[in-house]
Order: structure tokens, then sequence, then C-alpha cells
């Protein structure tokens, strides 16, 4: 017996509890697994998944938090628990085994690895990866992590940018003239750097469950001001560090195998006017599992650099995901495009 799975996130769930949401508001989306459709309609806390299509001499089995769900007499899957905000569901494919080669079972099992599109309502659909052999032929098991840690960075590559008059300096004056700047980070991409705009950090702990522990910082802002008198010069530097309140992680599903989550932020420079100058800004959704499989959508503003690495007990050198270079300063004035833009489709594998 071949087995193919699948997880199945629905990420429009990830950010609220289903008893919050009114008996009335009802979504419908649709993903596709191999030759079948799933019909996905949530409406309040309860979730209706109906299959259609036709897999010839095989099963298809929906579980969740690893209980299989029976269909109903109509055919569909009722899923009603709402004793937690999560909805993540694991597909499995059943295919009888035929007399085969090594190299044929490999060729099939391949076949299911490319992760299926991702619908507007963030329904994550992504296979999880199988060994290219039948289980009971397995000469050895790869390791698994004890922990996965993922890091998200903002910074900026200058060594100095310029402070708008008013908004975040103050403005010259008949007797006097004021140019205002801020320090930047002077460096490029660099996970270990102390010098960034902000940080999250997202530990995951699988030997306890897939528990995640997050850490939050928001780097130093340093205003220079050169103020030019008549026949004087003088200079000012001033540190404020903005709370990092505004940096969030919200874990959506947990389990030993599987975890997911959003990362946000909309953090505003503490020398700025509230509301005239636009945050460092973003929502992030994580899709983990422990065999190394990994899925990150969302929206940023594109602007300081962003930046995203990862590693796990097993390998502890950083991974290169995913970076966006600066597209201007001007995304943060209130009256230009705020330059909020959905990245593509970030996936990979940790464990080579």
């Amino acid at each position: 017996m071949l087995k193919r799975l699948y997880s199945v996130v629905l990420g429009g769930l990830m950010a609220v509890s289903p008893m919050a949401l009114p008996v009335s508001d009802q979504t419908t989306e649709t993903t596709q697994i191999e030759n079948i459709s799933l019909q996905i309609t949530r409406q309040g806390a309860n979730v209706v998944i109906e299959p259609s299509g036709e897999l010839p001499g095989q099963t298809l089995t929906i579980s969740r938090g690893g209980v299989p769900l029976e269909p109903s007499s109509d055919g569909n899957v009722h899923d009603s628990t709402s004793s937690s905000p999560d909805r993540f569901y694991t597909v499995e494919i059943d295919q009888p085994a035929e007399p085969s080669s090594d190299s044929t079972l490999a060729s099939s099992q391949s076949e299911t690895s490319t992760p299926t599109a991702l619908t507007d309502i963030r329904i994550s659909t992504i296979p999880i990866p199988q060994p290219a052999y039948p289980m009971e032929t397995a000469v050895a098991a790869t390791p698994l992590p004890s922990r996965t840690r993922f890091r998200y960075q903002t910074f900026i590559v200058d060594k100095t940018v310029s402070a708008p008059s008013w908004v975040c300096a103050p403005p010259s004056y008949d007797s006097y003239v004021v140019i205002g700047s801020f320090l930047g980070d002077d460096r490029s991409w660099d996970p270990d750097s102390n010098s960034f705009r902000t940080r999250t950090d997202a530990l995951i702990d699988w030997g306890n469950g897939g528990d995640i522990t997050s850490t939050h910082t928001v780097g130093m802002s340093t205003q220079i001001l050169d103020i030019y008198y008549f026949l004087t010069h003088e200079h000012i530097e001033k540190q404020l560090r903005a709370s990092s309140d505004k940096l969030t992680l919200v874990q959506a599903v947990k389990s030993p195998q599987y975890v997911s989550f959003h990362i946000n932020s909309d953090v505003e420079n503490p020398f700025c006017v509230p509301g005239l100058a636009r945050g460092i800004w973003y929502d992030l959704a994580f899709f983990v599992a422990q065999s190394g499989a990994y899925t990150v959508t969302g929206t940023i503003r594109e602007v300081p650099n962003h930046e995203l690495y990862a590693r796990d007990s097993i390998n502890p050198s950083w991974q290169f995901l995913m970076h966006k270079a600066n597209y201007g300063f001007e995304c943060l004035a209130p009256y230009a495009n705020d330059c909020k833009n959905p990245i593509p489709a970030t996936t990979g594998d940790l464990i080579p």
C-alpha cells in the first residue's frame, strides 16, 4: 500500500476564534489535490469539506489532529469541533501497491512533491514529504530536528538616510537651517548582525508538542540634527527605541509534526509625528513541518530591506530563505503609494 499525504491549512482562521465568527459569516473556497477537488465551506465554527472527482482504485481519508473524520450520509466531511481556532487537516490517498521496480516507486512518489496553488483565503495545500521507498524497506530513517528557528529581520542598508522636515525632524527658520538624518544599519544581508530595525525569532519546540516561543526586538533609532546658524554649527544626536508591542506572533496550528503561525509588524519611527509617517509593516503566514517542509506567504511594505532565515538543531547554520530590497523611503509618506505587496510563496525543505 502506497500512501500520499497532504496537509490542508485554512489560513483564514489563523487569527480569530471560530466562536467569535457570526453564524451568517460563510466563506467557500476550493483547493485541488491531484484529481480531487475539495470545496471547503466555513460558517461560524463549522467546516464542511466536499470532495469531488475520481481516484480509481484509491481511497481518500481526511483527518484532523490524527483522527479520521467519517463522511456523513451526504458524502461530505462535517467538522464542528470548536475547541481550538485552527483548522489543520491531513488528506491521505491510499493506493494498492503494484508490482514495480524501486525506480518506478521513487518516480511515483516524486510526482506528488510540487505544492499546489494557494487560494485567496490562504487555504494552503502542501504535500508532506514521504520516503522514496515503502517504509518497510527503508534502511534508516532521516533524523528529525528537535527544534527549528525562523528569523525575520528588517534593516537599512545605508549608513545614514535623510529625515523629512516637520514630519521626522524640526523645521528650518530664517535664522538657521536644520538638516536631519537617521543612522542606518550600514550592512548587507546578515542573519547574525546586531544592527537591524526589527527582528522576530520564532523557535519551534517539536519535543514539546510544537510549542512556539517568539522573541521580538526593535533596534535603536538614532536621529542626527545638524543646525547651521549664520556663523556657527551645532551637531545633535538623539536616541530612542520604538516599542516592540507592534511585533506579534500568533500560533494557529500546534502539533508534534506540523505547525502554522502568523507574524505581524507595524513599527513606526519614534522620532516621527504619529500618523504622518508609516511604519515597518508586514503580515506573513508560515506553515512548517518537522520533516523540513515549509511555506511562507503574505504581504509586506517593501521598505526597508526584509530578510528571512531558518536553522534547526540538526543543521545549526542559518539557511537563507527570502529577501526583499528596499523599494524606497517615499513609501513611508502618507500621501504616497504605501508599497504593500504580496510576496511570492516561498516553499522549500530545510532538511537536505
